[in-house]
């Protein structure tokens, strides 16, 4: 049973005592006890440790409170970071790490590093030939930044013990005794921190939002650590290897705002997370650091965890204060939002964990220490989640403003296996694709820069996808991960993603039309603007990007109606001549790609200077103007109809003939609507350059287009307009 500190006096001795004891252990084994570590069988090999240390009378502790004296240090550490080398085991103080440890290698460490000081190479990392001992020489570490996770791999996650020994709980004890609760909110105004949660809220604002309501005397404070999107586990990483810092971060903000009551809501799949969350608040109540009258500063602030179900939809802000309320978690129309009334209709300060994690060292560092790293606008570090097809996976921490090229080429050692880097899919379920151009690998990693982009930061997971991945298949995962997840109350989600899914079911099996296409682009569009909630208005920015920079593979899915084999599809629809269907030849034989299929108007009637008229002909068009589809819709259409000067029927490049004037082909319409096609083209891409003002369509292929410019040439695609 610890003993209640009653005084701040009594505090710093109790930490200056932890800080020596930590001194005095000359050497330590931390065994990485991340769940990716825990789940390759690294708490045998902590087990296996301790049984053979004791077996052969090696002095071994794992606990600050027991004797030090020529003993080792043997300690569950959190997350190491490097999950594609665990599980790991980190030797100090040579700093060493070794990868891929088995229960069998148990018996060597113990003998030739333990005993005989000698590191054991076969055990190290290697990477080109080239063996790295210490762990902070190896390239993922080297070019990170560590500061939410620099003591995760360090200390014993379970020991609030090593938390005071690391000067842990010090920025508590200073805004309780050196601070007023507005210098607090300043500081953290001050130094730049955004949420980290996502949207990258200036933090101090809502903090000083939620310190306004002096009238309210019962306010929250609630983390959010409902990490539910596919790949990211920063967060987790975080609650599992340095709760405390969390927790700290919690109470400090309690102290800004005046709020008195804290709730953590966790993944219930995050069982290690909650355990360690549990024994760090019972540690902390236990030393008076929780509870009434903290530290005997007349302070009061208490803790809970709250266990989610897995709803992804709960890691918006509303929806998570009605689960914690015992309600469904759905969300709710704002305003009011959660500052003015959240958790029970109180004033709420909602943050995740990475941010409140970010908040001990503002306030003991100061907020220059901490923009001292990052860009103008985007201060400090971020935790990403490094995952898919890259040659080291795992977490990292790097500075806002990094680039993407950093992260996969020199922390990410580049793509497995050699081959070609094709996108980054970052931001989770709601995030967009980043290409391989150097345009988006040179874009810093920063809230702003990826808006422009149709990116965002996110959640802060990375997926990494190389030459052979499918881009549609990519976002059908995302949208029926997404669909799966809406909570369904408002209808633009619940059925809008429902119809999207349906689309990017067609167009892989390859039955999909070009007139999918232009469905999709503007059910995003609806989506995107009327869907209740944040989660909802950002579902749809996987297939919007992949559009945007990969409309090649949706292409060859409902132009082609095959995919080629790398991307992991067969052969589609066979039509006329052999040619996929929807094809038709030119006079030179060329395959040109018509795409309009009428029961009136066939694609062998249609020809390079062929005039449609006079038959009326409505044209409706395409989202953004790229994908128009002309439709046969018969007689009687009025005359002088408002159609575009320019439009794009798939596959054609049309002209419209204005009244009463000659076009190309000699042929007056009079007063009616005609178009006339200038050119047929086998792919329809947007680029620049064509004549009249009109958009000219691309492809990769010898031809001259209408303005002279080769086609396959312009590698600056213009945006859709």
């Amino acid at each position: 049973m610890r003993q209640r500190i009653e005084s701040l006096e009594q505090f710093r001795a109790l930490q200056a005592e932890y800080m020596a004891a930590r001194e005095a252990e000359k050497r330590k084994i931390l065994v990485c006890c991340g769940t990716g570590c825990v789940a390759g069988g690294n708490l045998n090999v902590y087990h296996e440790l301790k049984k053979r240390m004791d077996e052969l009378g090696i002095p071994c502790e794992v606990s600050l409170t027991e004797h030090h004296d020529d003993s080792v240090g043997l300690k569950k550490s959190g997350c190491h970071g490097f999950c594609e080398m665990g599980p790991l085991v980190r030797i100090e103080p040579e700093g060493w790490l070794y990868t891929k440890c088995q229960v069998s290698d148990v018996e060597e460490i113990i003998q030739k590093t333990i005993l005989g000081g000698q590191f054991i190479e076969r055990l190290g990392y290697n990477r080109g030939g080239e063996l790295y001992e210490r762990q902070e020489d190896i390239p993922f570490y080297k070019r990170q930044t560590r500061r939410v996770l620099e003591h995760c791999g360090h200390i014993d996650a379970e020991s609030i013990e090593e938390y005071l020994s690391i000067g842990g709980y010090g920025a508590l004890a200073k805004a309780l005794f050196e601070m007023q609760p507005d210098e607090i909110v300043q500081v953290v105004s001050d130094s730049g921190l955004r949420g980290r949660g996502g949207a990258g809220f200036p933090t101090g604002k809502k903090w000083a939002q939620v310190a306004a309501h002096t009238e309210e005397p019962v306010k929250y404070i609630v983390c959010n650590g409902d990490e539910g999107d596919p790949g990211a586990f920063m967060d987790r990483s975080c609650m599992e290897g340095d709760p405390h810092k969390v927790i700290e971060g919690m109470i400090v903000a309690g102290v800004a705002t005046g709020s008195t009551e804290g709730y953590i809501y966790v993944r219930a799949e995050y069982p290690m997370a909650v355990h360690r969350l549990t024994v760090a608040i019972e540690q902390a109540k236990e030393l008076g650091l929780l509870g009434d009258n903290i530290l005997g500063s007349g302070f009061n602030f208490h803790m809970h965890i709250n266990c989610g179900a897995g709803a992804f939809v709960c890691g918006e802000g509303s929806a998570m204060t009605a689960s914690i309320e015992g309600n469904r978690g759905m969300p709710r129309t704002k305003p009011p939002r959660s500052v003015d009334k959240g958790l029970y209709g109180k004033p709420t300060c909602l943050n995740n964990v990475e941010t409140f994690a970010n908040v001990p060292d503002i306030i003991k560092k100061g907020a220059d220490w901490f923009k001292s790293v990052g860009t103008e606008g985007s201060s400090g570090t971020k935790a990403f989640a490094l995952t898919g097809n890259v040659v080291n996976t795992g977490l990292i921490e790097v500075p806002m403003g990094t680039t993407m090229r950093e992260v996969v080429y020199e922390i990410g050692g580049g793509i497995k296996n050699g081959k070609a880097f094709k996108a980054v899919q970052i931001g989770g379920p709601s995030g967009g694709c980043c290409c391989a151009s150097d345009e988006h690998l040179d874009l810093p990693l920063d809230f702003d820069s990826l808006k422009g982009i149709g990116a965002m930061i996110g959640s802060g997971g990375l997926v990494v996808m190389d030459e052979d991945t499918c881009m549609v298949e990519t976002a059908r995962f995302f949208m029926s991960f997404t669909q799966n997840e809406s909570c369904g109350k408002c209808v633009p989600c619940r059925e809008g993603t429902k119809r999207m899914l349906e689309i990017l079911n067609r167009i892989i099996n390859n039955e999909g039309s070009l007139e999918d296409l232009d469905l999709l682009e503007r059910l995003s569009q609806t989506i995107t603007e009327t869907a209740l909630c944040g989660l909802g208005q950002s579902a749809c920015k996987p297939v919007q990007s992949t559009l945007r920079y990969f409309r090649k593979e949706y292409l060859a899915h409902v132009v082609d109606h095959q995919h080629q084999s790398r991307f992991g599809h067969g052969p589609g629809k066979r039509g006329q001549h052999g040619l996929p269907a929807g094809e038709m030849q030119d006079e030179a034989g060329a395959a040109v790609h018509i795409g309009f299929q009428h029961p009136v108007v066939r694609p062998a009637q249609l020809r390079h200077g062929d005039v449609i008229g006079q038959q009326a002909l409505a044209v409706r068009a395409g989202t953004q103007g790229l994908l128009a589809q002309a439709l046969l819709q018969g007689q009687g259409q009025t005359q002088g109809s408002a159609v575009p000067f320019h439009t794009v029927m798939p596959g054609l490049l049309f002209r419209k003939a204005g009244h009463g004037q000659q076009t190309a082909a000699g042929h007056d319409p009079g007063q009616g609507l005609a178009h006339q096609i200038v050119q047929t083209v086998p792919v329809p891409q947007p680029v620049t350059g064509g004549q009249h003002g009109l958009p000219v369509l691309g492809h990769q292929h010898g031809a001259s287009l209408p303005g002279g410019q080769p086609q396959g040439q312009s590698q600056t695609q213009a945006e859709p307009q």
